[in-house]
This record gives structure tokens, sequence and C-alpha cells, in this order.
């Protein structure tokens, strides 16, 4: 089996992704604490959302931190399954900050029933896409564990 080594250029443009979605998700972050604070009771859709995109932040940074050290030893197919998962999370990046655009309420509006069916509808968005961060930090993990057998 000939040593074939990832093209350089894909490695960095991989590192790049991974940084970027990090960033994202950390505004991403920022802006679900914002709304369930806003959303005062039992809410444990937003929570469970927010901790499983913490989740998955976490594990790009120990991806990042991982590629720092082994570009040298990166397998062609390796970074191939890296960067698919980089182009799904940032899908994932932008159906969360479309949620966001969609639920955050400025400071004036009043809590009426028109919102709170807003709400009621992106918490279920909430749910579909926790499901969807859930298999991506899976993924993440296996891939993580594949790089560090």
């Amino acid at each position: 089996m000939a040593d074939s080594q990832p093209d350089e250029k894909a490695v960095y443009a991989l590192v790049s992704a991974v940084e970027t979605n990090m960033d994202r998700l950390r505004r991403i972050l920022d802006g679900l604490r914002q709304i369930h604070n806003h959303w005062k009771g039992d809410n444990k859709i937003s929570i469970n959302l927010i901790a499983q995109i913490a989740a998955l932040k976490s594990n790009l940074g120990q991806m990042q931190h991982w590629l720092e050290y082994a570009l040298a030893d990166l397998h062609p197919q390796l970074l191939s399954d890296l960067s698919l998962l980089m182009t799904s999370c940032g899908v994932l990046a932008q159906y969360l900050d479309a949620l966001i655009n969609r639920l955050r309420r400025s400071d004036h509006d009043s809590l009426n029933w028109a919102t709170r069916l807003k709400y009621a509808i992106g918490s279920k968005s909430m749910s579909r896409l926790r499901t969807v961060a859930q298999g991506q930090t899976d993924a993440l993990s296996l891939l993580l564990a594949a790089c560090k057998w």
C-alpha cells in the first residue's frame, strides 16, 4: 500500500474550517443562551440543545488540538471524512443561525400569544437540530477515536 500524503492546502483548509465552525458555534451558544434566558419556565428543549452544541464545540476543540500536532500523520480518507463533517457542521450552523434570528425577540415585544406560538414552533426545530447536533458530535467523537488509534 503506497504511503500517500494529504494535500497541504486541503489540510490547512480543514484546520480553517474547524476554527470557523468553532467560532460560529460560540456565537450560536451565546444566542441560544440569550433566548433561553428570555423564556422563563420549564424549557428543557433549549437547555438540551445548548448542551449538545457545547459538546460539539468541545469535540471540535479536541479535533483542532489534534490537527495541530498530527498534520503529517493525516490519512487522506480521514481528511476526506473530516472535510465532509466540517461541511455538514457548517450547514447545521446555518440552520441554528436562522432559528436564533427567528426566535430572537426585542425587549419591547410583549409575551403575547403569537410570540409564544412562534417559540413553541421553534422548540420543535430545536429538538430536531439537537438530534442533528448529537449525530455530528457522535461522528466527530468516532473520528477523534480513529485519529488517536
